[in-house]
């Protein structure tokens, strides 16, 4: 589930919106995932969230519980262009990307 808050500061003309997992992961008792994602040569370990992708494509290369998705836009938005469900071993060589998220 998705909660909608405000968030407070900045110059707006009214307020932004900011989209975060409701409840938190604190509160379920999650964790991040666990293992790496590498895309193009930049190695995060323990990932979650969104990581943009600059250049249009990737090589992503993933070993983790989690389930990773390729969007086909920054922020993990546009279409939905690769998926792998519940995390894993493997490579993927993705164009366009445009951002990966872990959840």
């Amino acid at each position: 589930m998705l909660k909608v808050t405000s968030m407070p500061g900045g110059d707006w003309s009214g307020p932004a919106l900011c989209l975060r997992r409701w409840p938190p992961p604190s509160v379920k008792g999650c964790a991040m995932a666990t293992g790496t994602l590498t895309i193009n040569g930049t190695t995060y370990n323990n990932p979650n969230g969104c990581y943009n992708i600059d250049g249009g494509s990737a090589e992503i290369t993933y070993d983790t519980d989690a389930t990773i998705t390729v969007y086909s836009s920054r922020d993990g938005q546009g279409d939905s262009v690769s998926r792998v469900s519940g995390g894993g071993r493997g490579t993927i060589n993705q164009s366009p990307a445009g951002s990966v998220v872990v959840e």
